[in-house]
């Protein structure tokens, strides 16, 4: 697994249309919308991954407030299923404006994902669309979104050479 050092290299190669290091499993591209998550309010995002990741992450913007806090969890399966299982939880501090959060994971079959934020601190939002994406969907607070139809959200895939 990549450090955070590297990490933050990878998603920056991504940022620039590079992929030579991982596949993009999953790439939802944010729209103009960053609509904000307030404390006490969970925002997410349902993907399908159609090939194994071992990682999973989403930019967000502050406005170009520094500081924010919030905890990234992702879940196997949607939110209200029964049978959605929390895969990995990570906790992100200090954030600044455009950083790329991500998790780690062992690998990942394909199947449906969703990447939830919550116990936000302070000025954060998640880059949008009300482009609908095939397998995705936007969510706050648990149900489907009225302020996106997608999220920014990326899967990354194995590392190669």
């Amino acid at each position: 697994m990549p450090s955070s050092s590297q990490a933050r290299q990878i998603f920056d190669w991504l940022d620039n249309d590079h992929t030579e290091l991982q596949n993009a499993v999953v790439l939802i591209e944010g729209g103009g919308l960053a609509p904000m998550i307030q404390a006490g309010h969970t925002m997410g995002m349902s993907f399908t991954a159609n090939a194994a990741f071992i990682s999973a992450g989403a930019r967000f913007p502050t406005y170009g407030v520094r500081g924010a806090a919030f905890t990234m969890t992702l879940y196997k399966g949607l939110p209200g299923d029964a049978a959605s299982v929390k895969i990995a939880e990570k906790q992100f501090s200090n954030w600044g404006d455009g950083e790329v959060a991500h998790i780690d994971v062992a690998k990942q079959a394909p199947g449906v994902y969703y990447l939830e934020v919550s116990n936000v601190t302070g000025t954060l939002a998640w880059w949008s669309s009300m482009t609908v994406s095939p397998g995705a969907l936007a969510y706050s607070d648990g149900v489907p979104a009225s302020d996106a139809k997608s999220r920014f959200a990326v899967a990354l895939g194995d590392y190669f050479e």
